[in-house]
Parts: C-alpha cells; structure tokens; sequence
C-alpha cells in the first residue's frame, strides 16, 4: 500500500499537467482568433477571387505568314490632277495607297484611250491628240479611274480689220475665227469704252458718240485687239500703219512670193529660196486660207509647206537651211530656232543626205540630242519643231564617255601604285 500511494500521486500529476498544457493551448487559440476577428484601430480587408469567364481580343489579323502581316489597301487617294489638258502639255498626277502601312504600295497607270494621251509607269501624262480618255490607277484590289479631256491649244485669233473708223450710230460685224481649227472656237467680246460703242455675242460693233475705244476678242488666254475710231463722218484722217518688224529687203523678196503665188492658178508653187529671206505671214495667210502648196527650193534641200498644215501664221518661217558636219553625222537648223508655223516637209538631196538613217533633235535643257521616231523616206523628213538636227548612219549611244572623268581616277591609281611601291621598298632594306 505504501508503494501504490506514491505512483497514484506521480500518475495525478501528470494528467494534471496534460490538463494545463491542453487548457493554455485552447486559450492561445481563442485569443488568436478573436485577434482575426476583432483589433481596435486596425481594420482587414479580404478580396474575393472571381473566376475568369472571357477574353476580348479585339481586331486582329486571321491569316498570317512567318514575319509577315498582310493589310489590304483600301483606297488610292488622287489629290492633284487637271481634268483639261491641251496637245502637247504634260501632267504628273498625285496619288497615295491608304491605308499607309498596306502591304501593297504600288499604283500602275493605264489610259483606256493612248491615242488621245499617254501615261508612264510613274504617273506622268502626255496629252497627244484631241478627244477624251480616263486614266486608271489601280493598287491591289483597288482601282480609281479618272476622265481627262484633251483640246487643242490656240495659237492665234485671225479677225477681218484690226482698225475700224466708224460714224456715230452706225455698226460694224467683225469676222473672226480661232487658230486652228480644230481649236475650241469659243470666241467673247467686250469693249474698251461702253460710252463710244458696244458691241454684242457675235462681234456686231455699234458706235455710240465720237471718240476711241478696242474690241477685245478672246478665246481662253488668247487675246486680239481692234482699233475701233467712231468720228462724225465715219472716215479716217490718216492713213492706217501697221508695224514692219521685217527687213525692206525681205518685204520684198516676200511679195516676189505671194505675188507668184496669186498669179498662179495650180495647186502647187515652186520658187527658189530669196537670199537671206523669210516666209512672210501674208504668204503663209494666204496659202493656208487657199489650201495652196509652196515648194522653196534651196542648195541642196527643198522645203515644203502645205496651206493645210499651217497652225499659225504668224510665225515667219525662214527659207535658209546651214549644214554642218559632226563626227556622228550631218547637223542643220531650222527656222532660227524660232517657233515654225505648222508642220513642214524637207526633201534633202543625196549629197547631203549621204548615209543617214537616223534622225536626232537637240535638247537644249538635257544638253544632249534625242532620237526622234521620224522616218527618213528617201531624204524626205516630216518636221514641227525648230531646232537643230542631226542625221547618222548609226544611232549614238546614250552614254559618252568624259576624258577627264576617266584620266581623274587612273591618275588617283597610279598615285596610289606608287605609294604602294614606295612603302614597301622601304621595308625591302630593312
């Protein structure tokens, strides 16, 4: 008994103390949670996690290849054309691809009409002949199209009387036409002076009081004035002058002409080539409102001009021809580099003609001559412009070799040879 009293005692304590350890811990516990729940001055803030249940990925593209992203274009922006043109003039139009960052940013050009004006591959039109065409400009998918009308240019106003001495009341029909035909015939008229005269839509003058005044006639830019003197009697005090810009000399070489050419009754007119002389506009008037050929026959060239070809007379046309040699070939000019007044024709003999094939044009702003697509027909040459012209045998190459261009960089060799040898000479003796 004396031995189970103590172990009662030792086996006490210990569940006693299990008891204390259990009871600590359940406290610790309690005021750890009540601490989560509940702190004065402190407060906690849980985020509720909500499941995704969408992504929204906007535009994107579809269809892609490796380093690459594909954008259609969807427009061509045209911002600079004119829809009127005249014979001869040239245009560059102005477009652009959008969107800017399209895959394709490359417009080609057609003109669904060539033989009214031509197109190049960068944009730049040509206006050949009168009538209407469109021009298509076409990126990717995308095509634009464009109407472009082609008139012929005036080159004069030829009116019947351009001074006019009228008596006070009466009128006066001005007779007028536009150079040349084929040119918009659109003429308007108005007066200098409403309190001297007036005059209407078709050219009908009426005098009104005493005094000066001009008709202006006008077709676009072309201009022509009349000289119109409204006094009590309707007659003029002086003789009327015009002004003589044209040698006495030639005045009179020139009146040799037209005189052969009203005392002869054909169709066709040859005379030799006065010396020093020009084709005055009188002459050139006269064929061309008489359908007339003048043939002028000159050392060694023969210059024909039919009335039927003439645009303006009022371009003199001069009946000299000066040929020179080259080392590519004959060289002669026509008309002074003056402007001609319609296309002409030049029959050159077989001694001066020799072998050429070829006809060339210089360009005085390239500095260079251009070859032209006229055919030498049996030494005849269909021409419209002044200028200076050479034949060949052979065409000439467009690129000419400059001595000094070549000689600069041999020399720069030859310097550099001899720095080469020089340097490693002094290597040798060491």
């Amino acid at each position: 008994m004396k031995n189970i009293k103590p172990r009662i005692a030792v086996i006490l304590m210990i569940i006693l103390f299990f008891i204390s350890i259990h009871t600590i811990s359940a406290e610790t516990n309690e005021q750890t949670k009540n601490k989560d729940e509940y702190n004065p001055g402190e407060i906690s803030l849980q985020q509720e996690k909500i499941p995704v249940k969408d992504m929204d990925l906007e535009d994107y593209q579809k269809e892609m290849e490796v380093g690459e992203n594909k954008i259609a274009v969807s427009d061509i922006e045209i911002s600079e054309f004119e829809e009127e043109m005249e014979v001869g003039k040239t245009q560059n139009i102005s477009a652009l691809v959008l969107p800017s960052y399209a895959e394709n940013q490359t417009i080609t050009y057609k003109s669904t009409n060539p033989q009214v004006a031509t197109i190049s591959s960068t944009g730049m039109i040509t206006a050949i002949s009168k009538g209407t065409t469109s021009i298509q400009l076409k990126a990717g998918d995308v095509t634009k199209e464009v109407k472009l009308t082609v008139n012929i240019p005036t080159s004069s106003i030829d009116v019947n009387e351009t001074y006019i001495v009228l008596k006070a009341g009466s009128t006066y029909h001005l007779k007028a036409q536009v150079l040349p035909k084929e040119a918009e015939q659109r003429l308007t008229y108005r007066s200098t002076n409403e309190d001297v005269l007036s005059v209407n839509d078709t050219g009908t003058i009426k005098s009104r009081k005493t005094g000066k005044a001009s008709v202006i006639l006008s077709n676009g830019d072309m201009q022509k004035s009349v000289t119109v003197i409204v006094n009590n009697d309707g007659k003029t005090a002086v003789d009327k002058t015009e002004d003589k810009t044209i040698d006495e000399d030639l005045i009179v070489a020139n009146d040799g002409i037209l005189k052969t050419l009203i005392n002869t009754g054909d169709k066709t007119v040859s005379v030799k080539s006065p010396q020093g002389g020009r084709i005055s506009k009188e002459t050139l008037k006269y064929l061309f409102e008489n359908q007339k050929t003048l043939n002028i026959i000159g050392n060694g060239y023969t210059i024909i001009i039919k009335g039927e070809d003439i645009v303006n007379y009022e371009n003199t046309l001069s009946t000299q021809i000066l040929f020179g040699a080259t080392e590519d070939g004959k060289t002669f000019v026509i008309n002074n580099y003056e402007n001609l007044p319609g296309r002409i024709s030049l029959l050159l003999t077989e001694e001066i003609l020799g072998k050429g094939k070829h006809l060339y044009l210089y360009h005085n702003t390239k500095e260079k001559y251009e070859l032209l697509n006229t055919k030498i027909d049996e030494g005849h040459l269909e021409l419209d412009i002044a200028g200076q012209y050479l034949i060949t045998d052979k065409k000439i190459s467009p690129f000419k070799l400059n001595p000094i261009a070549i000689a600069i960089p041999v020399v720069c060799l030859i310097i550099l040879i001899i720095i080469y040898i020089f340097i490693k000479k002094k290597h040798w003796f060491w």
